[in-house]
């Protein structure tokens, strides 16, 4: 997409977002912006405005927006978890081994593929937040909770993850990479305690690259990429988000520079040179040299 700014005009933009979802951080994100951006959460009366980010949120928009950051095809796409992680396992993008019905996965016992006693992580391929989630091992687990969660389930190996963390995308480059410390790690979702932002160059840029992938995958212009680690370091991507949540000023304020830049230089990726250092996954909002 071209940029949307036209010289000596200012731009007005909207970050549209769900019902209850994350309207104080989009706020301060609004102030922080150069942009003029309005806030509107999911069903109030939308502004004239040249460009609306959607943050999550697939509402109707007004005829007069000349771009829309994340479109609503990109959103649903990675909101339906089975089918993004179905695409990025056909891709080659490291991912828990994942069976996408039932079926396959009781085949998959019974002909010897997956070793008896190995466990699996059995969801909805709709689903947020950790909630609907269970552990199967059994044949008749593996049924019994198909049954309870519909015929869309799918079943991921459980890795024994050893950290979590969140790689936040524009552009196609990563403008954060931060650690989740867990509420608690003994259960199976860990929840999220504190967010840490990890320096720059100590960004894994195996993980990075999967991050990337991914969203151009989806097609989101912004999104959130989960991704664990096993005991050997390993990393495996879990799932996108067109909602992130935002924690803290240092975070906020790197999301109304990407608004800014988006706004100046247009949403289209940018490509990767072969510079295998951070600079080269660095989105140039953060730096201005970045590969």
């Amino acid at each position: 997409s071209p940029c949307i700014k036209e010289r000596g005009l200012a731009m007005k933009a909207i970050l549209l977002h769900r019902k209850n979802w994350e309207g104080d951080a989009l706020k301060n994100i609004a102030k922080m912006s150069k942009t003029d951006v309005v806030v509107v959460e999911n069903g109030e009366k939308l502004p004239e405005a040249d460009i609306c980010f959607r943050w999550g949120c697939t509402s109707n928009l007004n005829a007069g927006i000349k771009s829309v950051v994340n479109s609503v095809k990109s959103i649903h796409f990675g909101a339906n978890k089975a089918l993004s992680r179905k695409t990025f396992q056909d891709k080659g993008i490291s991912c828990p081994h994942t069976f996408f019905s039932s079926e396959d996965l009781l085949e998959a016992l019974v002909d010897g593929h997956v070793p008896r006693g190995s466990k699996w992580v059995a969801r909805p391929a709709m689903h947020m937040r950790g909630k609907l989630m269970s552990v199967v091992e059994t044949a008749a687990d593996i049924r019994k909770i198909a049954n309870e969660y519909g015929p869309n389930t799918y079943f991921s190996q459980l890795i024994n993850k050893k950290k979590e963390e969140r790689v936040i995308i524009a552009n196609g480059r990563v403008v954060q990479m931060v650690n989740k410390l867990p509420k608690n790690n003994a259960n199976l979702n860990w929840g999220v305690g504190r967010f840490f932002n990890i320096r720059w160059g100590d960004w894994d840029l195996m993980a990075a690259g999967m991050a990337i992938a991914a969203c151009n995958e989806v097609g989101l212009n912004i999104g959130a990429v989960d991704i664990i680690y096993d005991e050997n370091n390993t990393p495996y991507l879990l799932e996108v988000n067109s909602a992130p949540e935002v924690v803290g000023a240092y975070s906020q304020g790197i999301i109304a520079s990407v608004i800014d830049y988006i706004v100046e230089h247009g949403k289209d990726i940018i490509p990767l040179k072969h510079d295998a250092t951070w600079k080269n996954f660095i989105h140039p909002t953060l730096y201005k040299d970045a590969a």
